[in-house]
C-alpha cells in the first residue's frame, strides 16, 4: 500500500511539473530622455545650445503564423534581437506567450512618450522604441541635456513572408546652459 501511495505521489508530481509552463524573462533595457517644450520651460534663445541634429533609425522584420506554424517572429535587422511568441489558441490565460528569446531588446522612451514597459506582438512597437533608444545614446554621446522637435516616421513594406518596419526618428540635441 504504502508503495501504490508513493508511486502516485511522484507521478502526480511528475504530472504537475509538466503541466507547469515556465515564464521566460526577455533581458530588456530602458532608457529616457526628456523632451523639451520651450513654451513650458519659458526659455529665452541663450538659455540653451542646440549641438546637433541627430537621427537614429530601427528596421524590424515580421514573420506572422502560418497553416504549419502558429508562432510569429519579431526580429531587429541587425541581429541585435529576435523574439519568437505562441500565440493564444484557446489554452492558457495569456494572449500570447515567449517562445525563444535571442539577444538584449533595448528600448528607448521620451519622456512624454513613456508607456507600460511591457511586450507587445506590435512589431511597429519593438521598432519606434530601439529607434528612440539609439537617439537617445546619440544625444547622450553628443554631451545633450534634452531633445527637441523629435519626428518619427515609420515605412512599411511586404518582403516575401515577411513584413518590414523602419522606423527614422530625428531630433535636435539641446544642451541647457548654465551659470557655471
Amino acid at each position: 500500500m504504502k508503495k501504490l501511495v508513493y508511486l502516485a505521489v511522484i507521478l502526480s508530481a511528475a504530472f504537475l511539473t509538466s503541466c507547469v509552463v515556465s515564464k521566460k524573462v526577455v533581458p530588456m533595457v530602458h532608457n529616457t530622455v526628456n523632451t523639451v517644450d520651450f513654451d513650458e520651460l519659458n526659455l529665452k534663445r541663450n538659455d540653451y545650445t542646440i549641438l546637433k541634429n541627430v537621427t537614429a533609425e530601427a528596421v524590424i522584420a515580421y514573420k506572422g503564423p502560418t497553416t504549419n506554424d502558429n508562432r510569429r517572429y519579431i526580429s531587429e535587422q541587425n541581429g541585435e534581437f529576435s523574439i519568437a511568441f505562441y500565440y493564444n489558441t484557446g489554452r492558457r490565460f495569456e494572449p500570447f506567450w515567449v517562445d525563444k528569446i535571442d539577444g538584449v531588446l533595448c528600448f528607448g522612451y521620451l519622456s512624454n512618450d513613456h508607456e507600460n514597459m511591457s511586450l507587445s506582438l506590435d512589431p511597429e512597437y519593438y521598432s519606434r522604441h530601439i529607434a528612440f533608444y539609439r537617439l537617445i545614446n546619440q544625444c547622450r554621446a553628443a554631451g545633450g541635456d534634452a531633445l527637441i522637435a523629435p519626428v518619427v516616421d515609420t515605412s512599411i513594406e511586404q518582403q516575401g513572408d515577411n513584413t518590414i518596419y523602419k522606423t527614422t526618428v530625428t531630433a535636435k540635441v539641446v544642451k541647457i546652459n548654465t551659470d557655471k
